[in-house]
């Protein structure tokens, strides 16, 4: 659907739409309206300082000054009640459009349709050229004046229709449509001998769908909802298409490199860069019931399946949660919510068929033969993402004068089914205190501590021993030593979720006039962790802001502010930058 037919369809709707409500007798219009040019002047790379901006200087047909409008208008009767706003910056990439209609409070819609633009990154690949020869890494960029971006486009439809003679009871529908149209930079990897890394251009044609229903009813007493969802993502150009290198001996340059490989300049064009399509299904159900004025439970139910058509796998997702809320004498409030998902990913067989040698030393013969202690490249993934996570959090709350004091602690465990982490369970204590004494003066203080156990570990993920590889045969290109060994034999277990948490909050503002303030904070957050097998790693960050603003008139502001920062990392191990 072009956006010619898109507006047209919407002056449509909106002629449709005020027609009744202009020909009764009592409406009451409002409206204003500007147009004006609108000049932009950017300097330098945009993709930052107007990220989601119209700023070109003629690259994509646009000029330094485009005519700008915005518009806004009411009409209102005894029953009807009709809003319309539109936006325009002058380019078909950047407008807006919002219609609200109320009919008597037994129907109302809302109909809103928004284009902006995305510049997105533009990597050059620079960083990658680097060698140590033979072997050497580079990267080509097929198209280095490309400008990406992407344009999107949302429409949302959300209608609401309640009946007089049950009041308690609303029928609700949203469809929304969000496409995704533009360029954006594709990469895929050439391996031996050279780290051949390439980029081009992806057309981007992505639409989707969402479909969402929802019934529900309260009586004031009582209140449950039902809400079922669709989403569907379609690619129009899902994947690009590439030939890679011919895979050969990155030290000797031989063609002896194929039983390490599973697809090289020999299997033709092959699918890079593919982006995703599927759908999701969720069916959600909420109730609620009041006990009085001052206690209340609540639960709600959802129940989703999401799949990819690629794979054909499905990952299902089951949330329950609970929630009760009662008020004692003198305000104080206790709340308990309690929350159990199930995640639950397909388990699926990953075929990996291998290749021989075609020439050297192992011709004829696959990887796995010629090194047993391998085994199959082929295996059945199980999903990390299956786990399952219990949350319970408690909270009091009670006001003292101007003063409120805040008791929290919160509980979470969270049980992998397919990785070899023990259950990670964590607890959190939270203590705050909010004041304010004066109507000039107000802040709080907030301290929390956290405290884990078995967090999320990679296991063996460094400090390998020191292996020396030597040729297995005398002038063989393979060495007696491969990476899967010196991997296998790493000691160290590394993780970078800590085992214990002190954080500070500290912020006030302090307003003597009403024309002048000063608002300040101060955060400290110290983290470690203790219970790794090689090392212990520790982190501090200090934070102060302080703004102090002054309004001597209307239209006239002035604002001085100071931060400042400190990190503090100590620990065994530092990230390697490798170039390429």
């Amino acid at each position: 659907m072009n956006h010619l037919m898109k507006c047209s369809l919407l002056a449509l709707m909106l002629l449709m739409l005020a027609g009744p409500v202009l020909a009764s007798s009592d409406t009451k219009t409002e409206g204003e309206i500007a147009i004006g040019p609108r000049f932009t002047d950017v300097d330098g790379k945009k993709d930052r300082v107007a990220e989601y901006d119209i700023a070109d200087d003629g690259a994509h047909g646009d000029v330094g000054f485009l005519p700008a409008g915005w518009a806004h208008m009411t009409v209102m009767s005894k029953k009807l009640f009709l809003e319309l706003e539109a936006a325009h910056t002058g380019n078909s990439k950047q407008q807006a459009y919002r219609v609200y209609l109320d009919a008597a409070r037994v129907f109302k819609t809302e109909f809103t349709f928004n284009r902006f633009p995305h510049r997105l990154d533009h990597d050059p690949l620079y960083n990658l050229d680097a060698s140590q020869l033979p072997v050497k890494v580079y990267g080509d960029d097929l198209a280095p004046a490309h400008d990406y971006r992407i344009a999107y486009t949302n429409m949302v439809s959300h209608s609401e229709i309640r009946i007089p003679e049950a009041d308690w009871l609303k029928f609700q529908f949203t469809y929304r449509r969000d496409e995704r149209d533009g360029a954006m930079q594709g990469f895929h990897m050439n391996h031996c001998a050279t780290c051949h890394v390439v980029s081009l251009p992806h057309e981007v044609e992505e639409n989707t769908n969402h479909i969402t229903g929802t019934v529900a009813m309260d009586n004031g007493t009582f209140g449950a909802s039902y809400t079922i969802y669709y989403r569907e993502t379609e690619q129009g150009n899902p994947a690009l298409f590439r030939t890679y290198d011919q895979a050969i001996h990155p030290g000797f340059l031989t063609d002896v490199f194929t039983n390490r490989t599973f697809y090289d300049q020999r299997n033709g064009e092959l699918p890079v860069h593919r982006l995703g399509q599927g759908s999701k299904v969720s069916h959600t159900g909420k109730a609620h019931y009041n006990f009085n004025d001052r206690s209340s439970v609540a639960g709600a139910i959802i129940y989703s399946v999401a799949d990819s058509d690629y794979t054909g796998l499905e990952m299902t997702s089951k949330y329950y949660s609970g929630r009760f809320t009662t008020m004692f004498q003198r305000n104080i409030v206790f709340n308990a919510r309690i929350r159990y998902t199930d995640l639950e990913n397909d388990v699926t067989f990953v075929d990996l068929p291998q290749r021989p040698a075609v020439a050297g030393p192992q011709a004829g013969v696959t990887y796995s033969q010629a090194y047993p202690d391998f085994g199959d490249t082929s295996f059945t993934r199980f999903s990390t993402l299956d786990r399952n996570n219990t949350d319970l959090e408690l909270d009091l709350k009670f006001p003292w004068q101007r003063h409120r004091f805040t008791f929290q602690y919160a509980f979470r465990n969270i049980d992998r089914e397919y990785y070899g982490n023990d259950a990670t369970k964590k607890h959190q204590f939270t203590a705050a205190f909010r004041s304010d004494p004066r109507r000039s003066f107000a802040g709080h203080i907030i301290y929390k501590a956290e405290f884990a156990e078995n967090p999320f570990v990679n296991f063996q993920a460094a400090i390998a021993p020191a292996l020396q590889p030597v040729p297995a045969v005398p002038g063989s290109p393979f060495p007696n030593l491969q990476y899967f060994e010196i991997y296998e034999a790493r000691q160290a277990n590394l993780s970078n979720q800590p085992t214990d948490i002190h954080n500070i909050d500290l912020a006030g503002s302090w307003k003597p006039r009403n024309n002048v303030g000063l608002n300040f904070s101060y955060n400290y957050r110290d983290s470690k962790n203790d219970d790794l097998n090689y090392s212990d790693w520790s982190q501090s960050i200090h934070h102060v802001n302080a703004n102090l603003w002054y309004v001597p008139e209307e239209h006239v502001s002035l604002t001085a502010g100071f931060n400042y920062s400190k990190y503090k990392s100590e620990t065994l191990f530092t990230q390697p930058v490798w170039n390429g």
